[in-house]
């Protein structure tokens, strides 16, 4: 998967993406396409973005958003880019 292209969004990560924002009018995909890639310490993904507006970190693993953290409980850095 190209560093461009948007993961599939798992029915987990939708369900959670609605608990942590609270928005139905926006998506996880718009998320993830405005996120910032970083790296999350003790969680199993191959790609993360962090979404500064809406306070989120989308985990993804093999072309899949599995997983959505809220960002203020959430230890994370820049990634290298």
């Amino acid at each position: 998967m190209s560093a461009e292209a948007t993961p599939h969004v798992s029915s987990h990560a939708e369900l959670r993406f609605l608990q942590r924002t609270g928005l139905i009018e926006v998506s996880p995909d718009a998320a993830w396409r405005a996120g910032t890639p970083v790296t999350v310490d003790g969680y199993d993904y191959n790609q993360a973005r962090y979404d500064p507006i809406l306070d989120v970190v989308l985990l993804a693993r093999d072309g899949i958003v599995t997983t959505v953290l809220k960002a203020a409980y959430t230890d994370f850095t820049e990634a290298n880019q």
